[in-house]
């Protein structure tokens, strides 16, 4: 176990490197507490000096110019030490930029705090040991806290600053959704906020969390999918399916369109629809990977459970291995679904799931991301002979204390034979608050929840006398 814990701690020390190469921002906020000596690692100790004089002189990160340093700085080293920076900066990459600031600004606080104390905790045993305890006294009397200072108070009747940034933080908003959705959830998802489904058993919360990571992973935004539910193949099929629009078998499907009747309105438009199947071949395959490699990196990971094994702990625990040995740190995390994860303790499975739910809004207010998750609605729901709304969320009401956005699935019968969804948002912390429900045509046999929408208010539905019976 020793042995584990020292690879994680060079791997977090070379990520930080990493990241200081590259972020200007990221130097200017920690500036006052990086300390190269504080690095593990003779390597680390010599590139970080060099970034440090850089960005005093220029104010900025190197960058590319790391390289330029090495030439002109190279010489100050023996062989074997020169050798280990230039193989280090050889992997120097522009991806090591950090695209989360403030998780980035965390980490790298703890870092230097944890390793600061370490020395302290070397001095003390030394002083100590060797009986001069007054030394050891000065040395915790003059302990200095490495820490980014920042305001703890704001005044909202002096200065601009803080209001224009709260009305004005592009870094704050990280995607929208498709169409009228994001009309309906009242603006862009948010670093910071925990938005759920909520749907009857059996409604689509797979297909429309797999779209938001989908719609995540367009935008720009580094997202991990979490699967409680589904195997591995099925979770790849069924990712496969949306990101190719192609069906696993092929043919014709139906389908619906809205088709403009003037006046603001349109008619609901009951159809068929050809299908591609999915190209299995490697160039079918790579044709389609490199469409979306070509918008950002390979920025979409997975990962799956079986139901109830999962708890917060595992997760903060898998998020760490993930980011320490993959070096991939999510904006946004996607979890199917929070209700099947592994309760925390509790007397009454409601008390567990509040629990879970603060837990893992806690988990995207301390990461700076997304969360984005599902829950069920009760027994009176199932097969769409009541719609689901926030007052019969199955188990715990107070799930809705602790989301920013609860989207609600509703899909009856009669929804199904039309090929729709109806969409609504009952519970929002911010923005715009929308009353009408958002009609969404779906194709599911391509792995498309949303093909295109209206608001009910907008649309003309087929005449229609059958019953939901």
């Amino acid at each position: 176990m020793a042995g584990e814990t020292e690879k994680v701690d060079i791997s977090v020390e070379s990520r930080i490197l990493g990241e200081l190469i590259t972020s200007g921002e990221l130097l200017g906020k920690i500036r006052t507490i990086v300390d190269p000596t504080l690095f593990e690692s003779p390597i680390s100790r010599v590139v970080g000096q060099w970034v440090l004089d850089y960005y005093d002189r220029m104010q900025d990160a190197p960058g590319k110019a790391i390289s330029d340093i090495f030439i002109a700085r190279g010489s100050e080293l023996n062989d074997a030490d020169r050798e280990l920076v230039h193989a280090f900066l050889k992997n120097c990459s522009a991806s090591w930029k950090p695209t989360n600031i403030k998780y980035a600004e965390d980490v790298a606080s703890r870092f230097f705090q944890q390793r600061s104390l370490d020395r302290l905790s070397d001095s003390l045993k030394s002083k100590a040991g060797s009986g001069n305890i007054d030394a050891a006294q000065r040395l915790i009397a003059e302990y200095v806290k490495p820490e980014v200072v920042h305001s703890r108070s704001i005044s909202l009747l002096n200065g601009t600053k803080h209001i224009q940034h709260a009305f004005q933080n592009e870094d704050e908003e990280l995607f929208a959704l498709r169409g009228g959705m994001n009309r309906l959830v009242g603006g862009p998802l948010c670093r910071g906020e925990l938005v759920a489904f909520l749907a009857p058993p059996k409604s689509g919360k797979t297909w429309w969390m797999i779209d938001t990571a989908i719609v995540a992973l367009t935008r720009g935004q580094k997202v991990l999918f979490v699967s409680l539910e589904m195997t591995e193949d099925q979770m790849i099929r069924r990712f496969w399916e949306s990101l190719s629009g192609c069906s696993r078998f092929g043919g014709t499907v139906e389908g619906s369109a809205f088709e403009d009747a003037g006046n603001g309105k349109y008619n609901l438009v009951l159809g068929e629809r050809m299908t591609t199947r999915v190209d299995l071949t490697d160039e079918g395959i790579q044709r389609i990977q490199s469409r979306y490699l070509a918008l950002n990196d390979d920025n979409l990971k997975f990962r799956c459970y079986p139901t109830g094994t999962l708890t917060l702990q595992k997760l903060q625990s898998e998020l760490k291995v993930i980011e320490v040995f993959e070096h991939f740190i999510p904006d946004v995390i996607v979890i199917d679904y929070a209700d099947i994860m592994a309760l925390p303790p509790g007397k009454e499975k409601r008390h567990q799931l509040d629990s879970l739910w603060m837990g893992l809004k806690g988990i995207s207010n301390e990461r700076n991301i997304l969360v984005v998750t599902a829950s069920q609605t009760g027994r009176e729901t199932v097969g769409g002979k009541r719609d689901a709304d926030e007052s019969n969320i199955a188990e715990a009401v107070s799930k809705v204390n602790h989301v920013n956005r609860m989207i609600t699935i509703n899909r009856s019968k009669k929804d199904k034979q039309m090929c729709i969804y109806r969409m609504s948002c009952q519970t929002m912390r911010d923005g715009k608050e929308c009353f009408d429900q958002l009609v969404v045509s779906n194709c599911l046999e391509i792995g498309r929840p949303w093909m295109d929408d209206r608001f009910m208010s907008q649309v003309n539905f087929p005449n229609d006398n059958d019953s939901d019976d």
